[in-house]
């Protein structure tokens, strides 16, 4: 399965894709995009939006997934993020691939245990599921997109086989 994984931001973001096999996981793809000086908003989601189109078709991803909004920022921030998800969730639509948001607290718990764990320890859990395949000079938002992937994967995953096991049991009877 490929998921690409994005962590939105108003100034910076992160967008990782990531093929999972099994427990297997293997980076075919980062970017940290910042906004330029003197760039406006307008210019940062068109960048936002045309670097995860390019992943939608390169990598064929199966999901592309996104951290959602959440509301531990002032209005005027979180409107501004909630167009970033915007632009992600738009350009899945436009390249016919499933959009899921996760929450913050949901793919740090996937990963580390703790919801509220930081980036430093995610960075930790990060090098136990990776190993030699994670960069040292990662951003926040690049660990977190990878988080993302990660986590929206394995439920993905987890979904399919219940599914599956339904449709066995379905036909057993």
């Amino acid at each position: 399965m490929i998921i690409t994984g994005v962590d939105p931001g108003t100034r910076d973001a992160g967008i990782v894709t990531v093929r999972l096999d099994g427990d297997n996981v293997k980076i075919l793809f980062r970017q940290h995009q910042q906004r330029i000086k003197r760039e406006d908003e307008a210019g940062f989601l068109c960048r936002l939006g045309i670097s995860v189109r390019y992943q939608a078709m390169d990598a064929s991803p199966d999901i592309i997934a996104c951290e959602a909004a959440h509301f531990r920022v002032n209005h005027k921030t979180h409107a501004a993020l909630a167009k970033s998800i915007g632009v992600v969730e738009q350009t899945a639509a436009s390249v016919n691939i499933p959009h899921r948001e996760i929450q913050p607290s949901s793919w740090k718990k996937a990963i580390t245990g703790d919801g509220e764990a930081g980036y430093p320890t995610i960075r930790l859990f990060m090098c136990s599921i990776l190993g030699s395949q994670l960069p040292m000079r990662l951003t926040e938002h690049e660990i977190a997109a990878i988080g993302i992937a990660i986590a929206t994967g394995r439920s993905e995953q987890t979904d399919r086989q219940i599914e599956a096991a339904g449709k066995r049991e379905g036909r057993d009877k």
